[in-house]
This record gives structure tokens, C-alpha cells and sequence, in this order.
């Protein structure tokens, strides 16, 4: 199965469920507008939660005038604007020389964001010690105790 019949799958799933919770929206437009409005309130509920959250998400490349930028695929309208405004870190996973490399940098093709460039490297492979969300995570800790 491919990938994206698996994203399709999950959302229609989702969709089913959301018109069981909001069935007075009987059409599919206002139904993808609540999916869309429940997917803002949980995720705002998660970002103002004093913990650390990671997601992972699948890339979505958005052509616009004809340059083509890699996005986190997160599924809610204003997602590019929560990126700026509530998110830490943003990286972009690719093979490189056969090897794994997380980049936080951002560029012209990839979004990119690291709060914590003075304590994470903004390049993260495999080989490093710190190619590991978990002691990332860590690390950050530790710096904010300090």
C-alpha cells in the first residue's frame, strides 16, 4: 500500500468520525471545515501544555511560482503560520552520502527552525550522537535546568 492511500485512508477515518461527533453537518464542505477546526483546537491544546511535544509528519512540497518548497503535512489551514509562532523546531530528514541527516537550517526548498541553535547543532546526522529525538530532548532539558 502506498503512502498516500494510507494518508487517505486515515483521513477518511477521520472524516467518519467527525460526522458522527458534528452530524448536523450534513455536507462534505462544512464537515472538512469542522475536521479542519477540530484539528486547530487539539493541536493549540497541545502546544499550551508545559510539556515537550514532538510530531512527526510526512513532506508536502507546495509549488508556487514555480519554486517548490518542502512543508511538515499537517492537514489544518493556517499550519504554515503556527509554524513561525509555536513551534521550537523544525527539521527536514533526507539521505545524504547514504546517510541520514536531519537539517533545522531551512532553505530555499525546505522549511527550517531551531530555537535551540546555541545548545543543537542546526545539522544532525546519523553518526552523531545526537540523532536521537529522545536526547535531544535531553539536551535541552538539561540546558534549560542549568
Amino acid at each position: 500500500m502506498k503512502v498516500a492511500s494510507h494518508i487517505e485512508y486515515i483521513l477518511e477515518k477521520l472524516f467518519l468520525a467527525v460526522s458522527e461527533i458534528f452530524p448536523d453537518k450534513s455536507d462534505s464542505m462544512n464537515l472538512w471545515g469542522m475536521l479542519d477546526k477540530v484539528y486547530r483546537e487539539r493541536h493549540t491544546d497541545l502546544i499550551n501544555l508545559d510539556k515537550n511535544i514532538c510530531t512527526l509528519a510526512l513532506v508536502e512540497e507546495i509549488i508556487t511560482d514555480m519554486v517548490s518548497v518542502k512543508y511538515p503535512m499537517m492537514k489544518a489551514k493556517k499550519f504554515k503560520q503556527m509554524i513561525g509562532a509555536k513551534y521550537d523546531m523544525v527539521g527536514y530528514m533526507f539521505i545524504e552520502d547514504g546517510k541520514r541527516v536531519i537539517d533545522f537550517n531551512g532553505s530555499d526548498s525546505f522549511i527550517g527552525k531551531n530555537r535551540f541553535a546555541n545548545i543543537i547543532p542546526s545539522r544532525i546526522t546519523e553518526d552523531d550522537e545526537l540523532f536521537s529525538l529522545g536526547k535531544i530532548i535531553e539536551k535541552i532539558k538539561q540546558n534549560n535546568k542549568g
